[in-house]
């Protein structure tokens, strides 16, 4: 929390929300505090995964390659690891009341994505079947997490938080289908574009990205002593 505030109070006049749901809250950075840090460390884990994706490919074409008793030996205590790591963490974890577990969450969610990975790459007819559509989501997962609150829901009132589905049109399948097609198309196009602005914002030469480094922390430096300025 220290950190947090000496970071983000100048930016309160810009950043600060009260829900009228949530009038316990009066902190007016709580709900950034929130989500800034409810998947804080998650993205250790993908990385990690990503770095040691060669070496788990090994150890699963080494299972493959053993004989067919040991093989199916092998995959049991493979599958029976991970549901157990996955029943510990559902009772100690994961049935927690909600407050409760929002506290742990930023360093235990980890786990079950690992279990899933574990799981649904445990036999090599598993690995060999996916579904086209989710493939084509993940692509997007991260345009459609943010532009779900901004065209998929409407909120529940003046700054209030996004809880119902905008409404279109009057019959509700209709609606749904129509706002769920404009949500994908945008998300799509959005992913799109963040291509584009990553290979502006991150090209391939090194010299190119210590000059855009250097040209974005000089910029954050000044928005930030702006937003100091304003406060003051």
């Amino acid at each position: 929390p220290g950190v947090f505030n000496a970071v983000f109070k100048p930016t309160a006049g810009l950043l600060g929300f009260h829900d009228p749901l949530h009038p316990e809250f009066t902190d007016s950075l709580h709900e950034w505090f929130f989500r800034s840090g409810l998947d804080h460390f998650v993205w250790i884990f993908g990385m990690l995964c990503a770095y040691s994706f060669p070496w788990y490919d090994r150890q699963l074409q080494a299972i493959e390659d053993m004989p067919s008793g040991k093989r199916a030996l092998a995959k049991a205590a493979v599958i029976g690891s991970a549901l157990a790591v996955g029943g510990w963490y559902v009772h100690t974890y994961f049935l927690r009341p909600k407050r409760e577990y929002n506290k742990v969450h930023p360093y235990t969610s980890w786990i079950p994505i690992a279990v899933f990975l574990v799981l649904r790459n445990a036999t090599a007819g598993l690995r060999a079947r996916y579904m086209h559509l989710f493939t084509w989501c993940g692509k997007v997962t991260l345009e459609t997490y943010i532009l779900q609150f901004h065209i998929w829901m409407k909120s529940t009132g003046i700054n209030g938080s996004p809880k119902f589905l905008m409404v279109w049109l009057p019959s509700f399948w209709l609606n749904m289908a129509v706002v769920s097609a404009v949500y994908f198309v945008l998300s799509y196009r959005v992913f799109k574009i963040t291509v584009v602005l990553r290979d502006v914002a991150v090209p391939k030469d090194n010299r190119g990205i210590f000059v855009n480094s250097v040209i974005m922390a000089v910029a954050t430096a000044a928005f930030y002593a702006v937003g100091v300025a304003l406060k003051g």
